[in-house]
């Protein structure tokens, strides 16, 4: 593993101390988040294990609920200009999962690992 040092400006040390434990992944998915295939691969290059584990994916419990909590104080307050940027970091990772995971689900159809869903 490498390590990467940053510099960023006053103000902002900041903002990203009040992320707390919350900011590794913030980072991470800022500056790491990508389609860079390297990064993200081919669903239908993954094993039947690893299709069904990102089929199946959903937001983490911290994450859910910090998404939620952000939405709805967005709803009655305005967000500060962090509360803003983490909301748009939680979101799009919401977003990006959720393509991934239509993307696998519908790698783990054409496997036979699962059934079409049927339109009700």
């Amino acid at each position: 593993m490498a390590t990467v040092t940053i510099e960023i400006p006053d103000e902002f040390l900041h903002q990203f101390q009040q992320l707390g434990d919350r900011f590794p992944e913030w980072l991470a998915f800022n500056f790491f988040a990508s389609t860079d295939p390297n990064l993200s691969p081919e669903i239908s290059g993954l094993s039947d294990d690893d299709v069904m584990t990102i089929a199946n994916l959903k937001l983490s419990e911290v994450q859910n609920d910090r998404l939620s909590e952000l939405q709805q104080q967005g709803k009655t307050t305005s967000l500060s200009e962090l509360d803003r940027y983490e909301l748009i970091a939680l979101l799009q990772i919401y977003q990006l999962g959720q393509l991934r995971k239509s993307e696998a689900l519908a790698e783990a159809v054409h496997r036979g690992l699962r059934s079409a869903l049927s339109a009700s």
